[in-house]
């Protein structure tokens, strides 16, 4: 029977969720500066399962070794009921389920009776610590580089201030919050955010980078200098930065490649819908 455990007891479980780019997530967790639920089903062997809820990217990562149908259909009943109604209250319509790889595709529908999930790849990617950060300059006159802090987040009078709030509201949790009002980077047109670059998944040796960019400034290389901008913020802190995007989203594998980012691995996620 899976009861929730609470989020603090998540450092002695890591070893069951193995990989790169959950030691970053993982990490994050662990110091709560990412919101999170861990659901254990305790086996009589010693063998534990878990299912965690990383709620800054609304992800599902089943850990541990499967061990019986039975024991699954558990992990349907807590996912259907319990979960469904936590993210119907948090108007949550989409997710993502990442299957460790001692697990059976033939679990998925077992684990998700009638839903149909979509397989997305996506490519994890770090920064060297011996390489040099690239001096990127925008191709477009008049772009300015400015850190997002506490005075920033104060200027009411830039347009699309509120898209960077509603950026760290969502990635951070409620403690977190503090520390994310303090670490980013972006690119102003005038008074016009065009290309925001935050911290997500931060913990005291990693932080994930979350960016983006209005639609009518890409491609003109502010997204190459916004992020590299970021990753210098990285090295003052001695933190290193890592990146992750959708294998079909060229534009930003693009990105990452001219930063001088080195890819690590490659994660197979499902999509599913929540109704």
């Amino acid at each position: 029977m899976f009861q929730e455990t609470p989020l603090l007891k998540l450092a002695k479980h890591c070893a069951r969720f193995p990989g790169h780019q959950l030691k970053l997530v993982l990490a994050s967790l662990v110091e709560n500066n990412t919101a999170g639920r861990l659901w254990a089903a305790p086996h009589p062997q010693g063998r534990c399962l878990l299912l965690l809820w990383d709620q800054g990217n609304n992800v599902f990562y089943i850990g541990g070794e499967p061990t019986s149908y039975e024991v699954a259909g558990e992990l349907a009943t807590l996912f259907n009921i319990k979960i469904k109604a936590l993210a119907a209250a948090k108007q949550l319509n989409w997710f993502k389920v990442n299957l460790l790889p001692s697990w059976d595709e033939e679990m998925l529908p077992v684990i998700f009776p009638g839903m149909s999930l979509s397989k997305v790849e996506r490519l994890f990617y770090s920064f060297p610590g011996d390489k040099p950060v690239p001096q990127a300059s925008p191709d477009m006159p008049d772009i300015e580089l400015t850190t997002i802090d506490r005075a920033f987040l104060e200027r009411r009078e830039l347009e699309n201030l509120q898209l960077v709030e509603a950026e760290i509201e969502w990635m951070w949790s409620t403690e977190g919050k503090r520390r994310a009002r303090e670490f980013g980077v972006a690119a102003l047109k005038g008074n016009t955010i065009v290309c925001w670059c935050t911290a997500e998944y931060v913990s005291r040796q990693m932080c994930g980078i979350g960016i983006e960019t209005l639609p009518e400034y890409m491609n003109r290389g502010i997204a190459t200098a916004t992020a590299a901008r970021f990753v210098e913020r990285c090295r003052e802190r001695d933190i290193v930065p890592f990146w992750e995007c959708d294998t079909e989203n060229i534009g930003s594998v693009r990105v990452a490649e001219k930063v001088g980012f080195s890819l690590l691995e490659e994660r197979t996620f499902r999509v599913g819908k929540f109704s």
